[in-house]
C-alpha cells in the first residue's frame, strides 16, 4: 500500500516537473506565437547567448512532430533533416498512441542530430526508427487483415447462403464461394508464417485483402469452366469444390504484387 501510494506521488511530483518545464518554454517562445507543447524531446536555450539561439523538438497537444529555431538552418542541416523527416510520410497512425508516440520521438532525436550536424546520428536515428516502423508495421497489418478477411467472409458467406435459399445459385457461385474459403485459409496460413513489410494504411490494407478475395474467386471459377468441359457431369460437383478451394490460393500474387511495386518505389527514390 505504502508502495503505490509512493508510487502516486512520484508521478505527481514528475507531471508537475514537466508542466513547469512547459510553461517556462512556453514564455520563451511566446514571441515566436503559441506553442501547443505535448512532450518537449530536446529544448537547447542558453540565456546568457547574446545571440539568443534557441532550438527546440517537440510533440504537439495533438501528438505531431514539430520543431522550431530561432535562426535560420544552413544548407548542410537541411540536407540532413530531409534524411530523417522523410520517415514522417509513412503511414503510422493505424498504430496505437504510444507506438505513434515512440516513432516520433525517433524521428525527433534524428532531428535533433541533423541541427547538431551529426551526420551518425541522423543516419543511426533513421535506421532505428524505420526498422521500429517496419516491426509494428508487420504486427498491426497481419491483425487488421485478419480481421478484414473475417469480415468479408462472413458477408460472402451470408450471401452465398441468401442465394442458396432463393435458389440462385449455379455451379460457378459455388466455385466463386469455394475460392474464397481456399483464400480464406491460405492467408490464415500465410499470415501465422510470413508477412511482408508493406507500408500501407488501413484503407490501402482493406483494398488488398479485398483484391485477393477477389482473385481467389475468379481463380475458382475459371477451374470450374475448364472442369467442365473435361470432366463428367456425375464428377464436376466434387472435382468443381476441391479445385475451387485450391485455386483460391492463387490469392498470394497479390501481396507479391504491392511489394514488388512498393520496392520499384523504393529503387527509384
Amino acid at each position: 500500500m505504502w508502495n503505490r501510494l509512493k508510487n502516486i506521488l512520484d508521478r505527481k511530483k514528475i507531471t508537475k516537473y514537466q508542466d513547469d518545464i512547459q510553461k517556462q518554454v512556453s514564455k520563451i517562445w511566446k514571441n515566436d506565437g503559441p506553442i501547443l507543447l505535448g512532450e518537449i524531446i530536446y529544448h537547447n536555450y542558453d540565456p546568457s547567448d547574446n545571440k539568443k539561439n534557441r532550438e527546440i523538438v517537440f510533440l504537439d497537444a495533438l501528438d505531431e512532430l514539430d520543431w522550431l529555431t530561432s535562426y535560420d538552418l544552413e544548407n548542410d542541416q537541411m540536407k540532413l533533416l530531409n534524411k530523417i523527416t522523410y520517415l514522417q510520410c509513412l503511414p503510422y497512425k493505424q498504430f496505437s498512441i504510444e507506438n505513434q508516440k515512440a516513432f516520433l520521438r525517433m524521428v525527433g532525436n534524428g532531428i535533433v542530430a541533423a541541427i547538431k550536424k551529426d551526420d551518425d546520428g541522423v543516419e543511426k536515428c533513421r535506421k532505428q526508427a524505420f526498422a521500429f516502423h517496419k516491426k509494428t508495421s508487420i504486427e498491426v497489418n497481419r491483425s487488421w487483415t485478419v480481421a478484414f478477411s473475417l469480415l468479408l467472409l462472413l458477408f460472402i458467406s451470408t450471401y452465398y447462403c441468401l442465394l442458396r435459399q432463393w435458389n440462385m445459385d449455379n455451379d460457378f457461385i459455388l466455385a466463386g464461394y469455394f475460392g474464397v474459403l481456399g483464400t480464406f485459409v491460405s492467408i490464415f496460413y500465410r499470415n501465422s508464417r510470413i508477412f511482408n513489410y508493406t507500408a500501407s494504411d488501413l484503407c490501402t490494407l482493406f483494398i488488398e485483402t479485398l483484391a485477393r478475395f477477389v482473385v481467389g474467386a475468379i481463380s475458382g471459377v475459371l477451374f470450374s469452366m475448364i472442369a467442365d468441359h473435361v470432366i463428367d457431369s456425375e464428377k464436376i460437383i466434387p472435382v468443381i469444390t476441391i479445385a475451387s478451394f485450391a485455386a483460391g490460393f492463387s490469392e498470394k500474387i497479390i501481396p507479391g504484387i504491392v511489394s514488388k511495386y512498393e520496392n520499384k518505389l523504393g529503387d527509384e527514390d
